[in-house]
């Protein structure tokens, strides 16, 4: 049985991380100064109004290229200071050693991630042994890419850069954590940031290998038989994260999914404000079964019992046995 957990934003959600909506808030509150990024992003969300702005890059314009540093430089701040509230956070949501989200994770065979904020980094400690002790893993790692630390040797790993490995290999005795779309503390080898966002996602992926590579393992994953994915906080507006779900799925692999989202299974619609119903058969997510659980994570790890047993039941040896 191979288990596997996919996080997005509505993960960090659960403590004070921004959704798209959210972000794309922020920073018109920071950019309320340039008329012409605000009302573009009165119109779209942050990520939209990106690509618009690097689509508009004149080496003739120097007034877009400088619109285009302006509207970075704010997506960075924003992160920075939701990577800095992350860090006066408790991660736990119960004292009860039983009830820890920690010790949940670690039963993960890997977990990726579409989010580009410093949660896990900041609070899932290699060093805590009360979580790694008993486990088959000697602590969990980002595969391929190398961490610098700040030379302040008082600052968190919210300070950290993180670089790509010369080659990118995985450590069988570590949990591995992949994420998929970057992260604001990624930087390339010319210092350009590593991070996945806008319209063409996929295009920005396959021109850095190491977000090749960590894609390569999210299909090599879902390949692998008996395959059971949780998917905690993703609204499903990913293209091709959802066509290699459905892919997984149409080969017979990945047999179930626990989806833990505050929508339920009503997130898999992908057309939810069309005009006319959409045949079951242009929504293929929906052939996917789905197991689901709309509590809080703060609710299914402290006090919500029977949310906590749906959660478990993907560790269960005979949850897929009829599927």
């Amino acid at each position: 049985m191979n288990c596997v957990l996919l996080t997005g934003a509505g993960f960090s959600k659960n403590w004070g991380g921004r959704l798209a909506r959210e972000v794309t808030n922020d920073l018109m509150s920071r950019l309320q100064g340039n008329q012409h990024l605000l009302q573009l992003l009165n119109r779209a969300n942050f990520e939209d109004v990106l690509a618009q702005v690097q689509a508009e890059i004149s080496s003739s314009n120097r007034e877009s290229e400088n619109r285009l540093n302006l509207l970075q430089d704010a997506i960075t701040s924003v992160f920075d200071r939701m990577n800095n509230q992350f860090e006066g956070r408790q991660f736990e949501f119960s004292n009860d050693v039983a009830h820890s989200i920690q010790k949940f994770l670690v039963r993960f065979d890997a977990i990726f991630t579409l989010n580009q904020d410093l949660l896990l980094e900041i609070h899932y400690k290699n060093q805590n042994v009360a979580i790694w002790l008993g486990t088959r893993w000697q602590g969990y790692e980002l595969p391929g890419v190398r961490e610098l630390p700040s030379q302040d040797m008082l600052a968190s790993r919210a300070r950290s850069k993180w670089v790509p490995e010369s080659q990118s290999r995985q450590n069988l005795n570590m949990q591995p954590y992949f994420k998929l779309h970057g992260s604001t503390a990624w930087q390339a080898s010319d210092g350009s940031p590593l991070l996945v966002i806008g319209r063409d996602k996929v295009g920005t992926m396959k021109r850095h290998p190491i977000l090749r590579w960590n894609y390569s393992k999210f299909e090599e994953y879902l390949a692998k038989p008996d395959t059971r994915l949780m998917v905690i906080g993703y609204g499903f507006s990913d293209d091709h994260i959802n066509q290699t779900l459905i892919e997984a799925h149409q080969r017979g692999t990945f047999k179930l999914m626990y989806l833990v989202h505050p929508s339920g299974k009503a997130i898999l619609e992908r057309y939810p404000n069309a005009p006319i119903p959409v045949p079951d058969t242009e929504q293929p997510l929906k052939d996917i079964p789905c197991v689901e659980c709309t509590a809080r994570l703060s609710a299914a790890f402290h006090n919500d019992h029977m949310a906590r047993e749906l959660m478990e039941g993907i560790f269960t040896s005979d949850a897929a046995s009829d599927i």
